[in-house]
C-alpha cells in the first residue's frame, strides 16, 4: 500500500539502520513490495500450524469442543485467527457454502439450486465467502477441486469477484450477482479439463 515516496523512506532506514536496531517487516504479500526493499530484507515465511496444533489452541482459546475447533479450521481455510473470530453458526454455514462451491467446481451441484440457497440472507457476506475461495483457489489451497486452475482465468475470476463484492455493497439485484458469479466460477473449474 505503500506510494513510491514512503518506499524510498523505508529503503533508507534499511539500508542505514541504528546502532543495533532490528526491523522486522511483516506482509501478507511480500511481492507487492518494490524489489529494492525486498533486496535488503531476509525472507522468513510463517505457514498455518498443522490442524491438530490448531484445533487444540482454537478449541482453548475459544472454550469450544475439537469438533467445533475443527469445523471452524474448516470454514476458514486452516486459518485460526479467523477462525477464532467465528461464531459456531456462521462456521457451520461458511463450511456448508464452502462444500457447494466445491461440488459446483465439478458440476455435481445445481448452480440455479445453489444460488437460491445462498442468496437468501446475507449476500454481501457470501460475496466476501466467495472472494476467498477465489483467494485460495489462486493460492492452489481450495482443496483437490481447485487444483490445476488455469491461473489466467482464476485471476480473472478474483478481479471479477472484487468487483462484485464492491456492486454488493451499491445494492444491485443480490440474486443475480451470486448467479452470475457461480456461473462464471463452473465456467472456470470447466477449464481444467480444457487445459
Amino acid at each position: 500500500a505503500m506510494n513510491r515516496s514512503a518506499a524510498n523512506s523505508l529503503l533508507k532506514t534499511l539500508e542505514e539502520p541504528l546502532g543495533s536496531v532490528v526491523l522486522i517487516l511483516a506482509s501478507h504479500h511480500p511481492f507487492r513490495l518494490p524489489a529494492t526493499v525486498r533486496s535488503r530484507c531476509q525472507g522468513v515465511r510463517l505457514d498455518c500450524p498443522d490442524e491438530r496444533q490448531a484445533a487444540a489452541w482454537l478449541a482453548k482459546t475459544c472454550g469450544v469442543g475439537e469438533a467445533a475447533a475443527r469445523q471452524r479450521l474448516a470454514a476458514c481455510a486452516g486459518r485460526p485467527l479467523p477462525a477464532r473470530d467465528l461464531s459456531d453458526e456462521e462456521a457451520s454455514r461458511k463450511a456448508e457454502f464452502r462444500k457447494d462451491v466445491s461440488w459446483l467446481a465439478v458440476r455435481q451441484a445445481d448452480l440455479i439450486e445453489v444460488a437460491g440457497k445462498w442468496q437468501e440472507g446475507a449476500p454481501e457476506e457470501v460475496q466476501r465467502w466467495l472472494l476467498e475461495v477465489a483467494e485460495e483457489a489462486v493460492r492452489g489451497e481450495f482443496g483437490d477441486k481447485s487444483r490445476g486452475l488455469p491461473l489466467r482465468r482464476l485471476f480473472s475470476f478474483y478481479d471479477r469477484q472484487k468487483y462484485r463484492c464492491l456492486a454488493s455493497q451499491l445494492r444491485l439485484n443480490p440474486r443475480l450477482l451470486l448467479e452470475s458469479a457461480l456461473m462464471e466460477w463452473q465456467i472456470v473449474c470447466a477449464a481444467r479439463s480444457e487445459a
